[in-house]
């Protein structure tokens, strides 16, 4: 049901790839969800993973941009 909603994000223009993003509680339901996304799709530029890599996927983000701060000074 959310890689059709994606696909119908897609078809009318309301999204880019890179503005979708599909979580799933599970990791082999977002390998799932990453299957059909490339088989039905067509594209790997949809992403989608457990709110767990999310999370880390944030804090990651948010630590490389202050230790790039940090680095700069700002």
């Amino acid at each position: 049901m959310l890689v059709a909603r994606a696909g119908w994000l897609l078809a009318r223009g309301e999204a880019s790839p890179e503005q979708i993003l599909l979580l799933a509680f599970g990791r082999k339901a977002a390998e799932e969800m990453d299957e059909r996304i490339r088989e039905r799709l067509h594209t790997e530029d949809i992403t989608a993973r457990t709110f767990h890599a999310l999370a880390l996927h944030i804090i990651q983000q948010g630590s490389k941009k202050s230790s790039d701060s940090q680095q700069t000074g700002k």
